[in-house]
């Protein structure tokens, strides 16, 4: 699933395959958004747990089916 470019290169998930107009967004699982958290903690040093959750939840897929209470429980700091 293309996600967009960055720096004039495509960004693409692994998570899904077939053709973009064909997959519907689904909320991750758990261990899925802890191991992004992870990475992004890693990645961005300054961001505290509490922005990465705010960013994730603006996230397809997040957005509309995992509320904030859920994933604070997930995803606490």
């Amino acid at each position: 699933m293309n996600l967009g470019t960055k720096h004039g290169r495509p960004i693409l998930t692994f998570t899904a395959i077939g053709p973009d107009s064909e997959i519907d967004d689904a909320a991750p699982s758990r261990e899925y958004l802890q191991a992004i958290a992870r990475g992004i903690r890693e990645t961005f040093l300054s961001l505290t747990s509490r922005q990465i959750r705010e960013y994730l939840l603006a996230v397809d897929g997040v957005r509309d089916n995992i509320s904030a209470e859920q994933l604070s429980l997930w995803l606490p700091g």
